[in-house]
């Protein structure tokens, strides 16, 4: 989310059609990466290309449409991830993999881009757009990591693996947010969420 009073911006962005809308609407465009079918499925790799349109670059806000299941509220996010090309680090287990890990709008702490799944998206969906509001990345998701309790078991939270295929340089919340390419090691060490170190665990598995 993004603080109040946040001029917006604007950028142009490839559009993919969710297949899957609500019934009461029509057929709606963002401008998210990855393939997405029917019940929130990935197709690992896909992307359903659209048109261009004008994207406002202000994140949602609110929880007016946000999911809940048993009284816990549903959270979606991914590890995006790239191949590093140049000076991998030394007697790492995947010395040529970086992820990418965000600040807290709150504070110093580091974590993955996550964000509450809403009722007119998919996981995928809510998955991708709080990668481009959070991270400003776009991408492919790779596979479902699973899904975890929080802490406090007041949240459900379901984690994607995203190949990154473009860092944009503005995106809704750089302002409030810094973003930094670490290593898987580095990253089990900054994220202070045990959930977020399983997730990591199963990444690893996932590659």
């Amino acid at each position: 989310m993004v603080r109040s009073g946040c001029a917006a911006k604007e950028l142009h962005l490839p559009s993919f059609v969710l297949l899957d809308p609500p019934a009461s609407s029509s057929p709606r465009c963002c401008s998210l990466s990855g393939g997405i079918a029917s019940g929130g499925e990935i197709r690992s790799g896909s992307a359903i290309p659209a048109r261009e349109m004008v994207v406002s670059l202000v994140s949602r806000r609110g929880r007016r449409l946000q999911r809940y299941k048993a009284g816990r509220r549903l959270v979606v996010g991914c590890i995006p991830y790239r191949f590093k090309m140049e000076n991998p680090s030394p007697g790492a287990i995947h010395p040529a993999i970086e992820v990418l890990v965000v600040s807290s709008q709150k504070g110093t702490e580091l974590m993955f881009p996550k964000g509450g799944w809403e009722l007119d998206e998919t996981k995928a969906a809510a998955a991708s757009r709080e990668a481009f509001e959070e991270a400003g990345v776009t991408g492919n998701f790779k596979g479902h990591l699973g899904r975890w309790l929080s802490e406090d078991q007041d949240k459900i939270h379901y984690m994607f693996a995203m190949e990154v295929a473009e860092v944009l340089q503005q995106w809704p919340e750089m302002n409030s947010r810094e973003r930094k390419w670490v290593s898987i090691a580095e990253a089990r060490q900054v994220c202070k969420h045990s959930w977020m170190r399983e997730a990591l665990d199963k990444f690893e598995e996932l590659l």
